[in-house]
């Protein structure tokens, strides 16, 4: 079965937003059976990823894939339905997600927060054992430096927010010894902007409702 391709899949998503009804449901029945092709997981990514996209472009392309991965991710998910994405497909999607967390528009750094926290109900830590390094990387750098935090923090924090309620026990206790220092510098630094600051505390607070 041939891969499906970025341009395949874009062309397919903006004809499901033109106005016409015969054109739009021919579309979303293309979307479907790109959908049952390899590389489709990829292809969303990359969409979501891309800065010269329309912004409806990238967020359909966010919405879409973590449909897809819910259903399609793991076979021992409870509502999984064929085909599973393959191996080398996931490691491709890991690796290029977190670069999401820090983009400009909010709205694309929440989509791929919702995106890495689904994956991460299946994947960490055994598939994803660099997941929580990449997070932590961009707060660990503003509190050494002190300097105000900027649009990779924010996307972070709003990341695991999302990504708390997928932990176990031992993966909560883990994540509150190495979060609680960071974050509660983060609430306490003066030079940070309310919206981080506010954030810190429900990303804390989250934590200690799901223990």
């Amino acid at each position: 079965m041939t891969t499906a391709a970025p341009e395949e899949v874009f062309a397919a998503l903006s004809s499901t937003l033109v106005v016409d009804l015969a054109t739009r449901r021919a579309a979303e029945a293309a979307v479907e059976s790109l959908s049952a092709r390899p590389g489709f997981a990829a292809a969303l990514v990359q969409l979501t990823l891309a800065p010269t996209l329309a912004l409806e472009i990238r967020q359909l392309a966010a919405v879409l894939l973590k449909r897809f991965v819910r259903t399609h991710w793991s076979d021992e998910a409870e509502n999984f339905a064929p085909p599973a994405v393959l191996a080398d497909e996931k490691a491709a999607v890991r690796a290029a997600l977190p670069a999401g967390l820090h983009d400009p528009v909010p709205r694309v750094r929440t989509a791929v927060g919702m995106v890495v926290a689904a994956i991460a109900a299946h994947d960490f830590p055994d598939e994803w054992p660099s997941l929580m390094g990449e997070l932590l990387q961009p707060l660990e750098a503003v509190v050494q430096t002190a300097a105000p935090a900027d649009d990779s923090v924010a996307g972070v924090l709003r990341c695991l927010e999302l990504c708390v309620g997928e932990l176990d026990e031992g993966q909560l206790l883990a994540a509150l010894e190495r979060l609680l220092p960071l974050l509660l510098a983060l609430y306490g630094g003066a030079g940070q902007p309310p919206r981080v600051r506010a954030r810190a505390v429900r990303v804390l607070h989250r934590l200690l409702a799901q223990l």
